[in-house]
């Protein structure tokens, strides 16, 4: 608990220095931190991980697309503390659908990521070949994915990338620099991303080049999911936001939490069951941008002794590409100069030869199993995302009160911002710093006199009654 009590003022001496109420030259110094209300031989509140019932299915039917983050609660209400972290998964729609959610006592580091995926890692489905999950590069999240995982891999954000590349650059090439970035990372090929590569200024490869190219470009990687970042669970961190999940004390906010993720859930499980096409709505609208881009290649000739299995599409400048198609059901031709690393979509030139062989209408026919309406449908069927009845966590928020009234510390550690005094007539017009956004003035919600909760007086409180019945006993 001290060491965590150290870590939350480490942050809020940060946040301080951010906003200016701290000088950039003063140091933080450890030894001035208060411990006079921390008892080594009591229990303290920790943090909590919520995984919903449906992570295995969503882990193993749904797309191998997933995403990371966190966020901080500090400032977000009178009674918010600490930090929340949410991995979300993709189904075949390319829909958000949460994975696990975690409240941690502490600010974002190795110690929140490496507890958070060593318990992602042992959903069944999730730790597999092919898995790519998008995070930021910093605040140990990267590390602590690679330290638990054994097959999934990490693709890190371009924003992160470019800010941390930024650093190094000097301001005439910081343009060019991230411009050239940015192309390398949406090129279509590999030997595309390796020709932009080259123009790299001496400063941009001497950062770029400690990272593998998997993890940096599209065209390396085996991301299945073209058009998604780390912003899906960031927008998860918004929503929460939004609806004022964040300010909200614990035990409250994973409540709603579950009841949000449970309203999700059941909106895409409705909207796989009402599917009638070959393919979800968003892998449609996929397929049709590659058959835009495919019919750029005007010129597409099967090679004379193959039995029309392999094809000769030709890209311009005297460049031809080879496709050759599988034997396979629902698998992509084979492009030497472009065909991903099991993406499961065919690339330009191999839809090219499709078109010239099937028709575009066949299209879907050469993508995998795991981007097919069959697949979205098969991720919901028969699987329900169930909540614990509302006396159930009533029982265990009752519980924890009675621990801290037989003298049992089950609280979480006081990080109190410094006191800021009253606010100046340009209250309504000067910057507010962290911890006076989100406080303003609220009408004051009737408790409890005897625990402290809403809705309920002290006549009818639960817990009183609780005790009431112990005693009689």
């Amino acid at each position: 608990m001290m060491a965590i009590r150290t870590v939350a003022s480490k942050f809020i001496f940060s946040q301080l220095q951010k906003n200016g109420s701290i000088g950039k030259e003063v140091k933080f110094d450890p030894s001035l931190v208060d411990f006079s209300d921390i008892d080594p031989a009591q229990s303290y509140y920790k943090g909590l991980y919520f995984e919903p019932s449906t992570a295995t299915a969503l882990a193993t039917f749904g797309s191998k697309s997933s995403a990371a983050d966190a966020s901080h609660c500090e400032g977000k209400g009178r009674q918010s503390y600490g930090t929340v972290a949410a991995t979300v998964v993709y189904d075949s729609n390319r829909s958000i659908n949460p994975l696990a959610f975690e409240h941690f006592i502490g600010s974002e580091g190795d110690e929140l990521w490496n507890r958070n995926f060593r318990n992602i890692s042992m959903i069944h489905g999730f730790d597999v070949e092919g898995r790519v999950t998008f995070v930021d590069m910093e605040k140990g999240i990267g590390s602590g994915f690679n330290n638990s995982m054994k097959n999934a891999e990490v693709f890190f954000d371009q924003r992160h990338v470019i800010k941390n590349m930024d650093k190094g650059l000097s301001g005439s090439e910081k343009g060019s620099a991230n411009h050239l970035y940015w192309k390398a990372l949406k090129a279509p090929s590999r030997w595309r991303t390796s020709l932009i590569k080259d123009q790299y200024s001496a400063n941009q490869s001497t950062y770029l080049s400690r990272f593998r190219d998997e993890i940096l470009y599209r065209a390396f990687s085996k991301i299945d999911n073209v058009v998604i970042t780390s912003q899906g669970a960031e927008s998860e961190m918004h929503a929460l936001k939004a609806t004022k999940v964040r300010s909200l004390e614990p035990q409250k906010m994973l409540w709603k939490v579950a009841i949000e993720h449970q309203r999700r859930f059941n909106q895409n499980a409705k909207e796989a069951a009402s599917c009638t096409s070959p393919v979800p709505p968003r892998v449609e609208a996929h397929i049709a941008k590659l058959i835009t881009k495919a019919k750029l290649f005007t010129t597409v000739r099967p090679v004379p002794g193959t039995n029309m299995n392999k094809y000769e599409v030709y890209r311009g400048n005297g460049h031809v590409a080879l496709v050759q198609f599988s034997t396979e059901k629902h698998t992509p031709p084979i492009c030497c100069d472009y065909s991903k690393k099991g993406d499961g979509f065919p690339c330009y030139c191999g839809v090219a030869a499709i078109i010239h062989k099937h028709g575009s209408s066949n299209v879907y026919k050469f993508i995998h199993e795991r981007h097919l309406t069959v697949a979205w449908k098969k991720t919901f069927t028969g699987l329900e995302f169930s909540l614990p009845d509302q006396s159930e966590v009533d029982a265990v928020v009752n519980e924890a009160k009675r621990l801290v009234a037989s003298g049992h510390n089950l609280r979480p550690p006081k990080a109190i911002p410094p006191c800021r005094g009253r606010p100046g007539r340009d209250v309504g017009k000067r910057k507010k710093s962290l911890y006076e956004k989100g406080q303003g003035a609220k009408k004051r919600p009737h408790c409890c006199s005897f625990c402290g909760l809403p809705d309920h007086n002290r006549t009818h409180c639960p817990l009183r009654q609780t005790e009431d019945d112990d005693e009689a006993m």
